[in-house]
């Protein structure tokens, strides 16, 4: 197409310098009459041609989990075992060098938990129903990185077991790599033992179509705790898989 304007433009321009040539002096007028319609005519092209730049984009996070953790002290012994679905909802514009978020929606779609307590003979069971927190999505920014989007976000979670015991420990639930709201001396990341929680995506990505992209991992935790008297075993592991959808909008919100 562009060769096709090309030539087009040649000939024209051949026709006008003969036109120019065989026309007196006096009628000739102003040369803006001449080339106004071509070159105006080349420029309405181009606009054409140019590809459409999205205003906004929404934006859905939709985060899958499941997990278990046990706590043994002597003769005690804590086991539990819980799964939820995390669904976060907004959108984002782009500002200058960076990105602003628009908080719409953060839900619990589906809550359950058991922990079950063991104690000299006895057994003690709880469900969701009696836990004391429940798991929250907390979506911090978006970080661009050249010409890559990193996500910024973590599962809120809560101290366990919630059979009342002399320790209590946070129960860490799934984060994305770039995250650093854990306390320093705790870096999630290091625990990963399968797949990434790298969340990042070609920033060209998100300009022409839409984008849905699944990411998974596993993760495990555990450590000795010397306690008063007594060494404390804290075990804790969980299996996440994160979709994210990216759909650009063209016109205003």
């Amino acid at each position: 197409m562009k060769i096709r304007i090309i030539s087009l433009l040649f000939i024209f321009l051949i026709f006008e310098c003969l036109t120019l040539i065989s026309t007196p002096p006096h009628k000739l007028g102003s040369l803006k009459e001449y080339y106004y319609p071509v070159t105006n005519f080349i420029h309405q092209k181009n606009l054409k041609e140019q590809p459409a730049f999205p205003s906004w984009w929404e934006i859905s996070i939709r985060l899958k989990a499941s997990g278990s953790y046990t706590i043994k002290e002597g003769k005690e012994q804590i086991q539990a075992a819980y799964s939820f679905i995390l669904l976060w909802t907004g959108c984002m514009e782009e500002d200058m060098d960076d990105y602003l978020i628009y908080h719409e929606t953060s839900r619990l779609l589906e809550w359950k938990a058991q922990e079950k307590a063991e104690s000299f003979g006895k057994i003690k069971l709880l469900s969701e129903k009696d836990f004391s927190g429940k798991p929250h999505f907390d979506f911090h920014y978006i970080l661009r990185k050249g010409k890559e989007l990193h996500f910024d976000f973590q599962v809120e979670s809560f101290y366990v077991p919630q059979n009342r015991q002399q320790y209590e420990f946070y129960l860490y639930l799934p984060a994305s790599e770039e995250n650093k709201m854990y306390p320093s001396e705790f870096n999630y990341n290091d625990y990963i033992i399968k797949g990434s929680n790298r969340i990042v995506v070609a920033q060209k990505e998100i300009y022409n179509h839409r984008l849905d992209k699944t990411y998974q991992w596993s993760w495990k935790y555990q450590k000795w705790l010397k306690g008063t008297g007594k060494t404390v075993f804290l075990f804790n592991n969980h299996q996440v898989q994160v979709n994210l959808l990216i759909i650009p909008h063209l016109s205003g919100r």
